[in-house]
């Protein structure tokens, strides 16, 4: 992505590189397109594929062929029918793929991806988060327990917000309280789905905050239900089903979809209370989204925690921390 303007080390552009750390069954025969338990417990090694003879194979997956034919046809605008009917036919858009990743592979320092569980050797660095959730703004830290360090003031980072729908953006100020229906999306999912891997690069929450959210409401034109509040926090007394009902915010676009999605909304009812606070006989997942306002700081939290798990995992985190080869595992939540 090009930047605005040059950094502070002068960079023009950024790459934001995603990692699935789900594991797939290996019976199931995705072992390949995913981590299986045994890579994470012996401490498997991956790096970036990006010569030609490396992708042979890869290309030739009927999935993978047609996710970059459609992203193709997606993005040319300036030609005739008949030049993109060319294109195709000479498999172009397999070509610009390869293009960038020699980009990506030629220009970038890209380290080997060593994956590493918890084990007796390494055990997990323990974290706790602090919120401080207000009714305009919210704030956290997270504080890793390093029992042999002295200094703890060194174990303490502030929570930052990764910018979804703008990844190569990251905030770690103080941020609005807003909060937003947002769909998270890595690519086109129908494609992934084809690959056999259901689950792959699923996000947990249903909603933004901060800064996102607040640039998602101003850009929002759809009219029918809401899309979100201006602080869970100020509706915690209001926990009536809330009439209007809630829609994805989908900006650029009048039909929103409803506000639900597995797996979140299979662990709540429409109202939005947990599932397991109910009698089994009451325990149906979402079919029209209708939760409280209250019930909203629940969704707010789901994705703080997301965001926490996600920094206090990532490698540029851990590499300012001591034990950066070790996993990290959220112990407690204060509010």
């Amino acid at each position: 992505v090009a930047l605005p303007a040059p950094d502070a080390a002068g960079n023009t552009h950024r790459v934001s590189l995603a990692f699935d750390t789900r594991c797939v069954a290996e019976q199931d025969g995705g072992e390949q397109l995913g981590l299986s338990t045994a890579d994470a417990q012996n401490g498997v090694t991956f790096a970036l594929a990006w010569h030609n003879y490396e992708l042979g194979d890869f290309l030739d997956l009927t999935w993978v062929d047609g996710w970059l034919r459609e992203s193709f046809t997606d993005r040319v605008s300036d030609r005739r029918e008949q030049a993109i009917n060319q294109a195709l036919r000479e498999f172009e858009y397999q070509a610009h793929y390869l293009n960038l990743l020699e980009l990506l592979g030629e220009q970038l320092d890209l380290s080997e991806i060593h994956i590493q569980a918890a084990t007796l050797q390494t055990p997990a660095v323990n974290v706790d988060i602090i919120l401080d959730v207000g009714n305009s703004h919210t704030c956290g830290i997270l504080v890793e327990d390093h029992p042999e360090e002295s200094n703890g003031l060194k174990q303490t980072y502030e929570l930052q917000l990764r910018d979804l729908s703008q990844p190569h953006q990251v905030y770690n100020e103080l941020f609005d309280s807003r909060l937003e229906f947002a769909e998270t999306r890595f690519g086109k999912a129908n494609f992934s789905l084809e690959s056999g891997r259901e689950q792959a690069f699923m996000w947990p929450s249903l909603t933004r905050v901060g800064r996102e959210a607040s640039r998602l409401a101003l850009q929002r034109v759809g009219l029918e239900g809401s899309t979100g509040l201006s602080s869970p926090r100020r509706y915690l007394w209001d926990e009536a089903r809330y009439q209007p009902g809630w829609r994805f915010n989908t900006p650029g676009e009048q039909a929103e979809p409803l506000a639900y999605a597995a797996p979140f909304t299979t662990l709540l009812n429409d109202e939005g209370q947990p599932l397991s606070t109910l009698a089994p006989d009451d325990r149906l997942p979402v079919f029209s989204p209708h939760y409280s306002r209250s019930s909203l700081m629940t969704f707010m939290l789901c994705e703080l925690l997301a965001q926490a798990l996600m920094q206090m995992n990532s490698a540029a985190q851990r590499q300012r921390m001591p034990q950066s080869h070790a996993p990290r595992q959220l112990r407690h939540v204060i509010l």
